[in-house]
């Protein structure tokens, strides 16, 4: 196959984007209805296994619905097989086996790192603090369908792999709040600001705390020393903006997959996929026949070998009794 009949690294990244697009709204109508933490584990998942896999190895059809599968069942939203491919349209016996295959190697390409913190907990966190900090703010619960919709938007963008999740919390809350012209940067409690003081004091206690740790908070907060200081609340400020801004930057970026594009590039896919993973090829199905008799032939062996085993162990016993001296009665 020659050079240019492969997908380029642009157009892999297009084709991702497409079928991230494609797992939101597979989500949106999921039934029963998906708890947020799933969705948000679901991306995770997919996008950290496209860092180290091509969409020509493994489709982003079957590796979408597996994120899925895998993140109902670490998220404990129980849901059988069954259940699960009854939302998936055409032939779903098939649906159910390419996912069912596909989970171990997902989670292989994951490292077993199953556990995804989303950012949903810091923001009900970042309320209560609000509400508790920051009287003047007329009812903080106005934040929240603009702090929903941020985090969604998120989830098209890389920030989950670059952020924290309390970071991309505190960025969304932020985003709300300046959309509602509430600036809580200056709302004060006795003299203290919600931003500059108040976290940023509970920030450096834990820093102070788990100096000796490695990595234990963000480089970008406490590890830029000068005269072997902790960084001013100024210079801590203007860092956490900037951090602010890029994830603001990157919402306001996403870009809508083209229609015309995409059909190129998926019947350009289908010209360069790696058969011994499509489902429907003569090569996989093959290596499929050929993985089922080896398990059949190593069934057969165990059996083999199980059934000499208790032979000896027969013989040995029928010896034993043998080599034993007779007793006379007389």
């Amino acid at each position: 196959m020659v050079p240019g009949c492969f997908l380029t690294p642009a157009e892999e990244r297009m084709l991702c984007k497409q079928f991230e697009w494609m797992l939101r709204d597979f989500c949106k109508k999921f039934q029963p209805p998906m708890p947020r933490s799933v969705v948000g584990t679901s991306f995770n998942y997919f996008k950290r296994f496209y860092l180290h896999n091509s969409v020509m190895d493994y489709h982003p059809k079957h590796i979408m619905a597996t994120c899925v599968y895998l993140a109902c069942k670490v998220e404990e939203f129980n849901v059988s097989i069954t259940q699960f491919v009854a939302n998936i349209k055409g032939d779903r016996v098939k649906a159910s086996d390419i996912i069912l295959n596909n989970e171990l190697l997902l989670m292989q390409q994951l490292n077993y790192h199953l556990t995804i913190h989303n950012p949903f907990r810091p923001v009900e966190g970042f309320l209560i603090d609000i509400k508790t900090r920051c009287p003047g703010v007329a009812d903080p619960e106005r934040f929240r369908h603009l702090i929903d919709d941020f985090l969604d938007r998120t989830f098209s963008t890389d920030a989950c792999l670059l952020y924290a999740p309390s970071q991309i919390a505190l960025a969304a809350v932020l985003y709300a709040s300046n959309k509602l012209k509430e600036t809580l940067e200056t709302q004060k409690l006795q003299n203290i600001t919600f931003i500059t003081d108040s976290l940023f004091v509970q920030l450096v206690n834990i820093f102070e705390i788990n100096s000796h740790l490695p990595g234990v908070l963000p480089v970008f907060f406490f590890l830029v020393k000068q005269n072997s200081a902790i960084l001013s609340f100024c210079q801590m400020y203007k860092i956490l903006f900037i951090l602010f801004a890029a994830v603001w930057t990157m919402v306001k970026s996403i870009e809508f997959p083209q229609k015309d594009k995409m059909k190129a590039i998926e019947k350009k896919l289908e010209k360069c996929r790696n058969e011994e993973n499509n489902p429907d090829s003569s090569v996989y199905k093959r290596k499929l026949q050929q993985m089922i008799e080896d398990e059949e032939e190593m069934e057969d062996t165990r059996k083999y070998v199980k059934l000499t085993e208790e032979q000896l162990r027969n013989e040995e016993q029928l010896l034993t009794c043998t080599s034993q001296p007779s007793i006379s009665l007389r």
